[in-house]
């Protein structure tokens, strides 16, 4: 690998013509500024943080609508594209987005903002399956989990463990209430989790079934809710069904933006230069009439830039 030989080089020029000297370096690219000057009582620093921040901000939503673009509408590219590097932006396109920065970040935030609703609605869906899921193993029970028995009977839902069966239930209930007679248990479902069951008494014996139920492991679900587990489930796919159909128009409208693609790019790149640019201008030393700027350069292109420079402006 050849080493190329470097040269410092420190510019002093009008502050009046700051802004256009930093343009040309920057679109001349042949200077790595570097902060190392030592501020003075007379040459300051200039605190660019709050300035850069909102650049960096912009350039970051600006490149999360290109990811959300090329996840819905993905542009057909070759295998070696990616080693191509990104496209350089020209004068006239970055004048265009210099005037139409503010709409286009207006679509910047319109398409981000479709994306969190997406994101949100399959949340939802995701918490809705769960529910469905921790209804399933009830779904035999045809009277709504928040019926607690009528004015003589009590009506128990609840869980015991998976190695219990129907002959064991009935075993324990026999052998912990000999003196009751009127209740019966009835496995809803099973699984190697749980035994889900409902169980009926006369309400009197309610307090002495549960505790004898209690002492085999037993979890009393309750629920507030008027339908049946069934009905709750039906409920809940339906809903999902309707969160579909919204995700679905909502990507559609995330399609439809595909032909800002190339100004989401343009707002991307111009944010980014935005932010180098005043880096670069919180890196240099400034007086009321005149501006210090400090870096490197390859001895090679150190003549052509510093007569380029001399040719423009009034150079100390």
């Amino acid at each position: 690998m050849a080493v190329l030989q470097m040269q410092k080089l420190t510019i002093c020029a009008m502050k009046k013509d700051r802004k256009a000297v930093l343009e040309l370096l920057q679109k001349m690219g042949t200077v790595e500024c570097i902060p190392d000057l030592e501020g003075t009582e007379v040459f300051k620093r200039m605190d660019t943080t709050s300035q850069r921040m909102q650049f960096e901000k912009n350039f970051s939503l600006a490149e999360q609508a290109l990811e959300v673009l090329d996840q819905y509408d993905p542009v057909k590219t070759s295998l070696f594209a990616s080693l191509a590097g990104k496209e350089l932006i020209e004068a006239d396109d970055l004048t265009h987005v210099v005037e139409q920065v503010g709409a286009i970040m207006t679509k910047v935030r319109e398409l981000l903002n479709l994306q969190r609703r997406v994101s949100d609605a399959r949340s939802l869906i995701q918490k809705k399956e769960a529910a469905i899921e921790g209804l399933k193993p009830w779904a035999a029970l045809d009277v709504p989990m928040k019926c607690q028995g009528t004015a003589h009977t009590a009506l128990l839902y609840g869980t015991l463990g998976p190695e219990y069966t129907q002959t064991l239930i009935d075993n324990a209930l026999h052998e912990r209430l000999p003196e009751v007679k009127a209740v019966t248990a009835e496995i809803l479902s099973a699984d190697k989790d749980q035994v889900c069951l409902a169980v009926v008494c006369m309400k009197k014996d309610a307090a002495a079934v549960e505790e004898a139920l209690r002492a085999e492991g037993f979890a009393r679900r309750l629920s507030v809710s008027e339908r049946t587990p069934a009905e709750r489930m039906a409920k809940r796919e339906k809903e999902i069904r309707e969160i579909e159909s919204e995700i679905s128009g909502l990507e559609e409208q995330m399609r439809a933006m595909a032909s800002l693609r190339e100004d989401f790019r343009r707002v991307s790149d111009y944010f980014r230069i935005r932010s180098e640019k005043y880096k670069v201008l919180g890196d240099l030393i400034q007086s009321k009439q005149t501006f210090i700027i400090s870096g490197y350069i390859l001895k090679r292109d150190a003549g052509p830039t510093v007569d380029r420079l001399n040719s423009r402006f009034d150079l100390m």
